[in-house]
């Protein structure tokens, strides 16, 4: 993988590249069956095909035949196979336990029909679930298949987040090197991508002989197209017991306001609680979309939303608008929907909600050497390092007045959770060896360095947000300068609509002079 490769990009422009080599792509189809000579000719290389029964009337193609495989294996292609019977409004893993049951013995039975006894099968979840949906019922779904099936049968088809909780659950087929037999569908996915996937649905169809078929990257070389006794044991992922805590956002916005700025890590002493003072079932993304207006004057570093929806607001080394000057500069801001009257029993309420707020406050914790107990008042002034509240800055530094997240915020029981992932996790530090860099590095190292002269000045300070400008953008970086010039815009478009009048007039004119001589 070169280093100018970016997965989002290579997914934009219809391709996946994994060591160097371009990677499969397969169909998926429901509408009816081309003929195999027809997807191998479009240039793909197989399909991963429904075994369950048809929803609705015009799914000609559910579920498989004999047929069609033999026909796939003649022509050299392969077949995986997923089971999806309900949609959005009656999806199949909502049904939890007993729908587990009887869909994994249905698809059990149904791939014996086709003598592909011993293959996985990826269940759907084909609807944007949230978190507690899955905790409460299609985790259960899914542990159902496991004991009809066996874990190494079972994948998954979702968006990003659902195949993170199947992982993190244990509920879907483990192939080793971080990936597991899981389908990520862009729908839903928010721009993000799956590192445990080893299929990826892209956005939008194409027509291949004759039907409308959705068409699929392949991440891995294993996505399900042969029986599990013929795979290879691959070497397994380092243990979850060791290693960073990596926070998976939901969603990344930013949200800094002017005037605040970028600060150094080493001045972080400290994590802050903050409640948003909205309802506590409010949509995170629709609050930090409103905070990335800076006229609302209020932004954090990370929101914690219903349903346990975690998004990124501004990273680390920006101080976000949160809790007056010197707040903003020494501690990290965590936000939770919910007002700060709420009682301990609301806020437990929201486990999910709590436990994403943890998995954060822990991953901080690792990241920064920040004890995971509360610290109060006189301790923060004091230079202490630990967890507390917009209240406790306020009555440090008196520089403002909030009290949130309240007094019946369950501290105890969210540096609790944190403690856990923290005892579960610790961090690998090998002492890193120096790479000698290339000359393509060091040619890269220059081009980068040219295009922050052009875009900030010539002399911009490498340990600091110093940007200088240029003497002919007015001594402004190139954004702020065009920003200043967007008022003009309506006048240059006057100017343009009118250039074709003025030219003819131009044409007339010449001639006229053409003419007198």
């Amino acid at each position: 993988m070169g280093p100018n490769y970016h997965p989002k990009i290579a997914n934009m422009l219809g391709f996946c590249i994994i060591g160097g080599n371009a990677m499969a792509t397969v169909l998926d189809y429901s509408a009816g069956v081309p003929q195999a000579a027809a997807v191998r000719d479009a240039g793909y290389d197989g399909a991963v095909r429904y075994i369950s029964p048809p929803r609705a009337d015009w799914m000609r193609g559910k579920p498989i035949q004999r047929a069609e495989i033999d026909d796939f294996h003649v022509h050299g292609l392969d077949v995986a196979f997923v089971w999806q019977y309900g949609k959005e409004a009656d999806s199949d893993v909502m049904r939890g336990r007993d729908g587990g049951l009887a869909d994994a013995r249905a698809a059990k039975q149904k791939l014996d029909e086709l003598g592909c006894s011993n293959h996985p099968v990826f269940f759907a979840v084909d609807f944007a679930i949230t978190l507690e949906q899955w905790n409460v019922t299609a985790v259960e779904y899914f542990r159902a298949c496991c004991e009809i099936l066996g874990r190494e049968r079972v994948g998954i088809y979702g968006h990003s987040r659902v195949i993170s909780w199947a992982v993190e659950d244990g509920v879907i087929a483990n192939l080793g090197g971080g990936k597991h037999l899981a389908w990520q569908t862009i729908a839903w996915s928010w721009g993000e991508l799956s590192d445990e996937a080893v299929l990826f649905q892209r956005a939008g169809q194409v027509t291949v002989g004759g039907i409308e078929c959705d068409v699929n990257d392949v991440w891995h070389h294993y996505w399900g197209q042969k029986p599990v006794s013929e795979v290879a044991p691959q070497p397994q992922s380092q243990p979850e017991s060791s290693g960073p805590i990596v926070v998976r956002y939901d969603a990344d916005f930013t949200a800094d306001m002017p005037g605040v700025g970028y600060r150094s890590i080493d001045s972080i002493q400290s994590i802050c609680v903050h409640t948003v003072e909205c309802p506590p079932e409010r949509d995170g993304i629709a609050v930090a979309q409103w905070q990335t207006n800076p006229a609302n004057g209020s932004s954090y570093n990370v929101l914690a939303g219903a349903d346990g929806i975690l998004i990124l607001c501004n990273t680390d080394d920006f101080m976000p608008y949160a809790a007056g000057p010197t707040g903003n500069a020494r501690c990290l801001h965590i936000s939770l929907t919910g007002y700060a009257r709420m009682s301990r029993e609301d806020w437990l309420d929201d486990d999910a909600k709590l436990r994403r707020t943890a998995e954060q406050i822990a991953s901080w914790s690792q990241l920064y050497d920040i004890p995971l107990e509360f610290i109060d008042a006189d301790r923060l002034r004091a230079g202490a390092r630990g967890v507390h509240g917009h209240a406790e800055i306020s009555e440090a530094w008196r520089e403002v007045n909030h009290t949130d997240p309240g007094p019946g915020f369950p501290y105890d029981v969210v540096l609790g959770y944190a403690q856990e992932l923290r005892n579960t996790r610790q961090p690998n530090n090998p002492t890193p060896t120096p790479t000698p860099e290339t000359p393509e590095q060091g040619e890269e190292r220059i081009m980068i360095r040219w295009i922050l002269d052009q875009l900030v000045g010539p002399e911009w300070d490498t340990k600091g947000p110093r940007f200088t400008g240029w003497k002919a953008t007015e001594g402004k970086t190139f954004v702020d300068f065009v920003a200043g010039k967007i008022r003009l815009i309506p006048e240059i478009a006057r100017t343009v609509a009118t250039l074709p009048e003025r030219l003819d007039r131009i044409e007339k004119m010449l001639t006229e002079l053409q003419k007198q001589k």
